[in-house]
């Protein structure tokens, strides 16, 4: 074939690339809310240029093979491209759709690659230039993988279709990392932990306490953190009473390790229940024990069975540790109905003592994935997530109401009321959807709130979720002063974590798979470590609380500080054998998104 002298031939071969840049870079830009540094848009423009190299390359060889074959490589460009978008936005939802689509774009693709069969190139050179520009593409990852802590971290949770394949080429796996730096202190010396002391028999003076845990509830439901006062109307105005604490970082972001760190006053590295396969050890004493020995009756009413249930260990010190099972769980009416017929038991006197003080713990699910109030999530989006999350809490708040009122009508006037969560959920601020798998603001920021039937107040002081063991022993022995108490308390420097191991295949999504992740916050900063590719994020958290500027690159002094206090406040580390789940515990994790 012979070209004339006019650029308009190999126009194609210049203009693809760089839409096809375009496109992918862009997306990333729309999609994802983490504000990048320019380094960053550079690097990953450049990267995407190559991308797109090697895209315009394949088509070209397509067009120089025949018809049916360039169909065939756009069928395969449209793939990615489609691919892309479904890692940035998660549509189309499912495979079927990724396939349609990519058959829809392969004609488009090949009609607007013909002009590449123009250009003065042969089948040989076609070849070469396609391997040339995925060699590009490959070094270009290897240098930003190495070149900064924080372009690494942009490409493997902001660019997941390059970053995923560079993590399982580059990186350390995740449980390697772990068990490297887990294994010396699996053999250290174990800790000898004193006995629960006995208290004494006078519990007159005692009041009842109800701890109310609402799992999975955002601090931004509540009016107190934040909230919509109509989001949750009548939990809020019965919290307008109570002493309002603001500012409580869970020590976990999933139920288990969260609700250890409450019951034990320890942080999910000391009291070892952290992963799915880890139970509260019973070496250490928990809240109920240390009622127990004060003189309080204890009972459990709870619905995460698979988190916090009997076999994993959460039963001790309980004189009644009731299990309500549901599909795929008990909820808030269900609840109610439990409280009521503890309640005539406990007035009948059958295996309790009404006598005595109580201290009784009701575990409600209903903020949980799946959402049961009828408001399904229609798309992967945080409008649809949000709106079925709505539906719960409104469905919740009735029904708290209703057992709130029982409690306080059938307990008398001398009861307080503790009402917190254990973590909270993420809808899209960071990409993803859930808990457990990160150490976001909007996973670990917890309301907690104790109503005592006088004054209240807001205490904003910083505090972790396992001071309320400690905030809830004082007050049991009449030794608590509660401003001073939040005010002595008041942390300086703040620790949270998560250990989790999904037990599904999560090939394409492995930072969910397996996590492993510390955080501490101190001075206005929050600095967070990621064994998934050994990555630091640093966050002014007053310039910016919802956390999307990554600034460890711009702040070294900072990072290099905290660094020092990210695992200085472990005294001991727990290691429990792991225990045996019962097959409704499987179901239910299953059920709840746990267990893949």
């Amino acid at each position: 074939m012979k070209h004339s002298g006019s650029l308009a031939p190999i126009l194609p071969a210049v203009v693809l690339p760089v839409a096809f840049a375009a496109y992918f870079k862009a997306l990333v830009l729309l999609g994802v809310e983490a504000r990048p540094g320019a380094a960053a848009v550079l690097a990953f423009f450049a990267l995407y240029l190559c991308l797109g190299g090697c895209l315009t390359a394949a088509l070209a060889l397509g067009q120089h093979l025949g018809r049916v074959v360039a169909l065939a490589a756009g069928f395969g460009v449209g793939l990615v491209l489609v691919w892309h978008c479904r890692e940035i936005t998660y549509r189309p939802g499912s495979f079927f759709w990724l396939l349609v689509c990519a058959a829809i774009l392969a004609p488009i693709l090949e009609f607007l690659s013909r002009g590449l069969a123009l250009t003065p190139t042969t089948l040989k050179k076609s070849l070469v230039v396609l391997g040339g520009m995925l060699g590009m593409t490959a070094v270009t990852v290897v240098l930003i993988f190495y070149s900064s802590g924080v372009l690494r971290w942009q490409l493997l949770r902001h660019h997941k279709m390059l970053g995923t394949p560079a993590y399982y080429l580059l990186a350390t796996p995740v449980a390697d990392l772990e068990r490297d730096f887990l294994d010396p202190f699996r053999n250290s010396d174990p800790v000898e932990f004193p006995e629960t002391a006995v208290g004494g028999d006078d519990t007159t003076a005692q009041p009842n306490l109800v701890f109310i845990l609402l799992d999975t509830l955002r601090a931004d439901a509540l009016a107190m953190t934040g909230g919509d006062p109509e989001q949750m109307p009548r939990l809020n105005t019965f919290l307008d009473g109570a002493w309002r604490f603001t500012d409580v970082t869970a020590n976990a972001s999933w139920t288990r390790p969260s609700m250890a760190s409450m019951f034990t006053g320890l942080q999910p590295e000391e009291h070892g229940a952290r992963d799915v396969n880890d139970p509260l050890a019973d070496e250490h004493e928990t809240l109920a024990e240390r009622l127990v020995a004060s003189g309080y009756e204890t009972a459990a009413l709870v619905t995460n069975v698979g988190a916090v249930g009997r076999s994993a260990g959460f039963a001790q010190g309980f004189d009644l540790f009731h299990e309500l099972t549901g599909e795929p769980y008990a909820r808030a009416a269900k609840v109610h109905r439990a409280v009521e017929g503890f309640l005539q038991q406990r007035q009948n006197a059958d295996g309790l003592n009404p006598e005595k003080p109580l201290f009784l713990y009701l575990h409600y699910l209903d903020p949980h994935e799946p959402y049961l109030a009828g408001d399904v999530p229609r798309v992967k989006n945080r409008a649809s997530y949000t709106a079925a999350y709505r539906a719960e809490l409104e469905y919740l708040d009735g029904h708290l109401a209703k057992t709130i009122e029982l409690l306080r009508r059938e307990l008398g006037p001398t009861t307080a009321f503790l009402v917190t969560s254990d973590h909270g959920e993420e809808f899209f601020e960071h990409e993803e959807f859930g808990h457990g798998y990160s150490l976001y603001q909007e996973v670990v920021h917890v309301p907690a709130a104790l109503w005592l039937g006088d004054d209240g107040g807001d205490l904003n002081v910083p505090l972790e979720g396992r001071d309320l063991f400690d905030l809830v022993s004082l007050w049991a022995d009449g030794e608590l002063q509660l401003p001073a108490w939040a005010e002595e308390r008041s942390r300086r420097l703040r620790w949270t974590s998560i250990y989790y191991s999904s037990e599904g295949r999560l090939l394409l999504r492995p930072y969910l798979a397996k996590v492993f992740m510390r955080a501490v916050k101190a001075d206005g900063y929050k600095l967070v470590w990621s064994a998934y590719g050994d990555t630091w994020e640093l966050y002014d958290m007053t310039a910016d609380p919802g956390e999307q500027r990554n600034l460890a690159a711009s702040r070294p002094d900072v990072v290099a500080r905290l660094q020092e206090q990210l695992w200085s406040e472990i005294g001991f580390w727990t290691f429990p054998p792991p225990y045996e789940r019962t097959a409704e515990e499987t179901q239910q994790l299953r059920d709840l998104g746990y267990l893949d």
